[in-house]
């Protein structure tokens, strides 16, 4: 169904991204995603509709200062990232949404009260997953994990 000569050479030719995280896919009961961070795209195809969408996302900084931990599409199709920031002293991990500001491009924005120092007090450390609507992580990477219920 998705034919990657048609997405641009950047990044498709990866199996699995330059690290685990980088290319990762999630469905919920309608969509299918698929978070190229390689390539900055964001590829949906709805189920119910036949339809798949394409969208570019701002990239992130190099792979040196930042990665993404953790991918996550809620059953109402947000999409979330968690993040591992090094290019700050101390280095720092949180939650972040994927939010639209044209038609195609796509942003990640901080949830809120969910940023903070690495190992030393963030409140998400690695984003594991959804159970339907709620967001399924572990903070400080501490073996624990959390469920919440994402409210925009």
């Amino acid at each position: 169904m998705l034919d990657t000569s048609t997405l641009g050479p950047s990044g498709w030719t990866l199996s699995r991204g330059h690290y685990p995280g980088e290319i990762d896919l999630r469905c919920t009961s309608g969509k299918v995603g698929l978070l190229n961070g390689a390539s900055s795209q964001w590829v949906e195809f709805d189920i119910s509709s036949n339809k798949l969408k394409v969208s570019k996302i701002e990239p992130l900084p190099q792979i040196d200062q930042m990665r993404i931990t953790g991918f996550a599409l809620t059953e109402s199709g947000d999409v979330f990232v968690s993040l591992h920031d090094r290019s700050s002293q101390p280095p720092r991990s949180g939650l972040f949404r994927l939010t639209f500001v044209g038609a195609d491009v796509g942003k990640w924005v901080p949830v809120k009260d969910t940023v903070g120092p690495f190992l030393h007090g963030a409140k998400v450390g690695q984003l594991l997953g959804t159970d339907g609507t709620e967001l399924i992580y572990t903070r400080d990477f501490d073996g624990t994990a959390y469920w919440s219920k994402y409210s925009k």
